[in-house]
């Protein structure tokens, strides 16, 4: 070959490795899979698996057969999708939990055919734009990395049942996750700056089978939400803030409805205009809103004398 080889026995179990035959050979930089049970291996289950095979980047696509429907590097080392993902056009299933990767190509957006794609335990602040346009993604586990947003797009991914983004960073959910109809298993939890919950989730045709939606830091929920979802949130205070927007400019000020320790919030008089300003919301605003002393009351606030009345208008001009 001219070049020197270094290889390496997969250390994955004999189910991972076609009986132990597989092996990983290093031929200058790159990375390919080889070893006499390979063809066996893989004509029986159109499946490309090493798994904890210590891999420290992906694979040479040239070495994996174009037909193969499952890609499984999970337990491994690496660092980066790379733009040669696009030739393996057949894939059904990419799984790459556990790894340290940081960077997906936006070439992954080709692959048409996926249904599932797991990047369980990566190193992920974002996620490439084209993955939401897999129309066929049934099951997206992204939990357990660093995500802080997740896009309205995600509301194109109409035919998704698994949705897993617990354990990341995530602000805000965007109201577009209503338009995921098919969702029967959701993990939102342990986001500790996730302070609300779109109220379009309440739109789903039924709730999701399997849902955790606990140890967030909400600050404000939608009375409905907390009817619907009391058990999956968790521990969170009560009596949780409800919202009463003004209709005539979609104002973000809200009324008390007395001035007791516990206060109540009234109805908000549109809660989907409510939820899309809410949530769009920086959490500076969010936070500046929920306990902001001075905002209004008026309507709801007993007569007083003319002279506190004055001082009332004052304080909210």
């Amino acid at each position: 070959m001219g070049k020197s080889m270094k290889i390496k026995t997969c250390r994955s179990r004999e189910r991972h490795c076609g009986g132990g035959g597989l092996k990983l050979v290093q031929v200058g930089d790159d990375l390919v899979l080889t070893g006499k049970n390979k063809k066996k291996f893989y004509k029986k289950t159109k499946e490309y698996n090493c798994g904890a095979c210590e891999l420290t980047e992906f694979p040479d696509v040239s070495g994996i057969p174009k037909e193969t429907k499952i890609l499984d590097l999970g337990s491994n080392k690496i660092t980066e999708i790379p733009d040669s993902i696009s030739e393996l056009t057949n894939l059904e299933e990419l799984n790459l939990y556990d790894n340290e990767i940081n960077k997906i190509s936006p070439e992954i957006g080709k692959l048409t055919k996926l249904t599932k794609i797991k990047l369980t335990k990566n190193n992920l602040t974002s996620v490439p734009q084209e993955i939401w346009n897999l129309k066929n993604l049934q099951g997206l586990f992204l939990d357990h990395n660093k995500l802080t947003y997740l896009p309205p797009e995600i509301g194109n991914l109409t035919n998704l049942r698994k949705l897993a983004v617990g354990n990341n960073e995530l602000v805000f959910l965007p109201p577009e996750i209503g338009n995921l109809k098919r969702l029967y298993v959701l993990d939102i939890s342990e986001n500790p700056k996730l302070k609300t919950i779109p109220v379009e989730l309440n739109n789903l045709p039924r709730k999701p089978e399997f849902f955790w939606a606990n140890n967030n830091k909400y600050e404000w929920l939608d009375d409905s939400t907390v009817e619907k979802y009391d058990k999956e949130l968790g521990d969170y205070p009560h009596p949780m803030p409800n919202q009463k927007w003004a209709s005539a400019n979609n104002e973000e000020d809200f009324y008390k409805q007395s001035e007791t320790v516990n206060s109540i919030f009234g109805d908000k008089l549109n809660r989907d205009v409510a939820t899309k300003i809410f949530g769009y919301m920086d959490t500076s605003r969010q936070t500046q809103i929920l306990h902001s002393g001075k905002t209004g009351g008026r309507k709801t606030r007993r007569r007083k004398s003319r002279k506190s009345s004055r001082k009332s208008k004052r304080r909210h001009r």
